[in-house]
């Protein structure tokens, strides 16, 4: 018993000397990709945290496809496996900070953040760098069809418009039509450029007898999933999209080119 008893001191101060070997080594160093959704927003912000940890010490930016963060990280500080960090957002109001405690646990994290009295769950992956560069190029045949879904303004995010993109392939070349619930007056869309997932878009509409353009550019998810980012120049609005695809194969389109 003695033996036994001598055996397990001499292991707990071995331990004890060695935390590494006790403890989870944690490194946050990385890539961080994840959604948060914030009272007002009919489309989920999509958050990219970017890491770089140092013999304990944390730096890092943090920015959001909405725009409304866009920033270091300040006062981080990594204990164990809990990371705390704030952000500032900025927003037509006022500008206000963002507070996140996240819970580490190999290439996840999970926590929750809270600003102005709000609050709210989150969660982001560490993003696989080996795994974006196999990534599957998509091809035009992949992406013709009809893609639906809700677009909302950063100016005013409870206000929800739903668009309709109608994409057809002809002699390997990309047009496409544009629809809303406004029953807007859209133009033929101009495709801009098709490559490694990336759709960018010119869209013209007549509003009160003047033309304006929407400029879009859209990360192509999947064969089934795609969100963008627009700006009407002239009216000063900025939004997000996403939209699913409805039917692999549009009918005749009226693009008159």
């Amino acid at each position: 018993m003695r033996k036994i008893l001598w055996a397990l001191s001499l292991l707990l101060v071995f331990l004890t000397a060695n935390p590494c070997l006790s403890e989870e080594n944690i490194n946050v160093t990385g890539t961080w990709e994840g959604t948060i959704t914030l009272s007002g927003l009919d489309i989920n912000m999509e958050i990219v945290l970017e890491l770089v940890e140092n013999n304990g010490a944390v730096t890092g930016h943090i920015s959001d496809d909405w725009g409304y963060l866009n920033c270091d990280i300040t006062d981080p500080v990594l204990k164990d496996n809990i990371l705390t960090f704030k952000a500032m957002v900025e927003s037509s109001q006022s500008d206000h900070q963002m507070a996140f405690r996240m819970t580490v646990a190999g290439d996840k994290m999970t926590g929750q953040w809270e600003s102005l009295g709000s609050f709210g769950e989150w969660s982001l992956v560490r993003k696989d760098e080996s795994e974006e560069k196999s990534r599957t190029a998509l091809k035009i045949e992949d992406i013709q069809g009809v893609w639906a879904g809700p677009a909302a303004y950063k100016s005013n995010p409870g206000s929800k418009n739903i668009l309709t993109l109608a994409l057809e392939e002809k002699k390997g070349k990309l047009f496409g039509t544009f629809s809303d619930q406004m029953d807007t007056n859209y133009l033929p869309v101009l495709v801009k450029s098709f490559r490694e997932n990336n759709l960018v878009l010119e869209i013209k509409f007549v509003w009160k007898d003047e033309t304006y353009t929407m400029d879009m550019d859209i990360n192509i998810k999947d064969r089934t999933h795609m969100r963008g980012k627009f700006r009407i120049e002239k009216m000063g609005r900025t939004g997000i999209w996403t939209a699913e695809k409805k039917m692999n194969s549009p009918h005749s389109l009226p693009i008159g080119r």
